[in-house]
């Protein structure tokens, strides 16, 4: 899955990983986005903004709790979408960017090491939510399929 990031002068940035986009996108916030000038209701010429929420879904996937109504997977994936949802409240534009987990990047040795046990699940929609949301996404190879079903 690769992604890409277009700046307003018509640039692409084709990171090599979500740290480098992450960077990216942190330094266009602190740069105005406007957006080309567009005309009014009385013909005049006004400049306007473009509010961009830019949502890092592994972060999102690692931060929710299981709750009693998660019961299979595609209860997890509808509380995510919504979670998203409210994310996007009060933004004109919100990209989900997805990692790709690559198995021998330094980000995910990091995070297997940080785990406590690595266990690997077939992911679809009807699978039942008897583990932790840690333990779902302790296995980088669980959490591509999950990128997948989810994106």
């Amino acid at each position: 899955m690769s992604r890409s990031l277009f700046a307003v002068n018509g640039s692409l940035c084709i990171p090599t990983d979500i740290a480098r986009l992450m960077h990216v996108v942190e330094h266009a916030r602190t740069n105005s986005l406007e957006v080309a000038p567009q005309p009014a209701m009385d013909g005049s010429k006004e400049k306007s903004s473009v509010n961009v929420q830019i949502v890092n879904s592994m972060g999102v996937l690692q931060s929710m709790k299981k709750t009693t109504t998660m019961v299979k997977l595609s209860d997890f994936q509808e509380a995510f979408n919504k979670w998203i949802e409210k994310m996007m409240a009060g933004y004109d534009e919100g990209p989900v960017v997805f990692d790709r987990c690559i198995d021998q990047s330094l980000r995910n040795k990091t995070w297997q090491k940080r785990a406590n046990t690595s266990i690997e699940y077939e992911i679809h929609p009807q699978i039942k939510l008897t583990m932790s949301t840690e333990e779902l996404l302790s296995a980088s190879s669980t959490k591509k399929k999950l990128t997948c079903m989810m994106g």
